[in-house]
């Protein structure tokens, strides 16, 4: 198994703890998940560009004020930048 295969195989573990973790440990499995994207070139380059293209303070502001309006949940959760 070449390091890319590895890398994805350890990126589908992770999350798939993430996944299926409870209340108890999703914190844990989270960051776990996160450490993984964060300290791996391959992975941690995507995220830079982009972190970089997105107001994540904006996005995370509407995103409250659309779920404060509709009650949490049921406003839908768009990653596009368009829903700004």
């Amino acid at each position: 198994m070449d390091r890319i295969e590895r890398l994805l195989t350890e990126y589908d573990d992770r999350a798939s703890e993430v996944t299926n973790a409870d209340h108890r440990f999703f914190k844990a499995s989270l960051e776990r998940w996160f450490d993984l994207i964060d300290e791996t070139p391959e992975f941690a380059v995507t995220c830079q560009r982009l972190e970089a293209s997105v107001d994540f303070p904006r996005w995370y502001e509407e995103l409250g004020r659309r779920q404060s309006s509709h009650g949490m949940g049921s406003a839908p959760l768009s990653l596009s930048p368009r829903a700004r």
